[in-house]
Parts: C-alpha cells; structure tokens; sequence
C-alpha cells in the first residue's frame, strides 16, 4: 500500500493491534541513486506472508510510481514460476526475473533479497487488479535491517481474502484457479480492500478509507 505518512500508517496499524517493523533500506525498491535512503513498514501477518506500507515517492521496480494513497499492487506466492512463466508468455507478459538493482548499489542489498524472482510486473498503464507474482527465499524479511520478532496485540493467522473489483474473466484468466481467498466484486480495476484472519478467529479488513484516514 502507498500511505500520506508512514508515521500515521505505523499508528493506524497498532490501533488495529498490529505490530509494525519500521525498515529504511538504502538503495532498495529500485530506485536510481544507490544513495538514496528509502523508507517502509512490514506487517507480518503469517507465515511468509505480510503487508507493506510505501511513501508515495517510494520507487519500486517494475511498478512506476504510486497511483495515489491506497492499496497498490499485491503478489500471489509460486512454487513453479517457471511453469507459470509458461502461462504468463502465452499472455504477452515477459519472463520472470531478478528485480533490477541500481549501479553501485550491488553491495547494499541483502544477499537473499538478489535470490527474489517475480513475474508479471505491473508498469504504469497495466491492471491493478492483477497480482503479480513472487518466489522467494526463506528468511528473507529476517535480513532487512530492522527486522524483529512481531509482538500483535491481535495474533494474525495470515491472509483471510483480499477482495478486488474489475473484470471477473481476465483476472481468472490472469490467475488461473484460484479459491475464496480473492474476492472479485464489480466495479474499476482495483485493489478493494485485504482482510486478515486472526488466531481468535476475528477478521480485521483494511480497505482504502482505512488506508486514506492514516494522516
């Protein structure tokens, strides 16, 4: 997601009852000056599973700049991306990659952060509504600096469904099968809302005006 004020988001999500690791990464989400500090926050959520939260000015390859505060672009987890590479070319999308990473900067990204692959990268004019996807390695949040064990004051238990509106054949023909985990409503191509499930079996949904109120 792309916030007004990571200070704000970083509130709003501990009076949801979330903890919040506060990352600055130097030469990270692909910006072009290798010097340059960017900021984020990680939500854990689950198991290999978490929230984001950018600046507006956050660069992030791939992606072009934020459409405005709200949710921005989200990943499906693939254990075959080569197989999905496959589907993804039948589509017109390019193969999977390493995220590029800026002149200079070789030495400042974590080693597991260069073992990152993804596919299908949204740039400025492609649907929002279609996830991309990722496969990474385990214990990558574990190397950002910063990093530490989450103390909730809600216990998440992952990703309970994230809800999207557009046009309900191409996302499916995008995704392929999927469960009730991706929620399809009408409407524009977008991100709608994510809603995480907890341990004491509650919900706590987070859509755009939650995400537009954290200023």
């Amino acid at each position: 997601m792309a916030v007004a004020d990571l200070d704000a988001a970083e509130a709003g999500f501990r009076e949801l009852g979330f903890d919040v690791i506060a990352s600055s990464i130097q030469g990270g989400g692909g910006g072009p000056d290798p010097t340059q500090i960017q900021h984020l926050l990680f939500i854990m959520v689950g198991h290999n599973q978490y929230l984001e939260a950018v600046p507006l000015d956050w660069k992030a390859p791939g992606h072009g700049p934020a459409p405005g505060v709200g949710w921005w672009t989200w990943y499906l987890r693939s254990d075959d991306l080569d197989g999905l590479n496959s589907h993804l070319k039948q589509l017109g999308i390019p193969a999977a990659g390493a995220p590029a990473i800026p002149p200079g900067a070789e030495d400042l990204v974590p080693p597991l952060a260069k073992e990152i692959r993804v596919a299908g990268l949204h740039d400025a004019d492609t649907d929002k509504a279609q996830p991309c996807f990722i496969q990474r390695p385990p214990g990558l949040l574990e190397s950002f600096p910063g990093y530490h064990e989450s103390e909730h004051k809600k216990e998440p238990d992952g990703v309970a469904w994230v809800t999207v509106s557009g046009d309900t054949e191409e996302l499916e023909r995008w995704v392929g099968e999927h469960s009730d985990e991706i929620r399809i409503v009408p409407g524009p191509p977008r991100i709608v809302s994510v809603a995480v499930r907890l341990v004491d079996g509650g919900v706590v949904e987070i859509s755009n005006d939650d995400i537009a109120g954290w200023k």
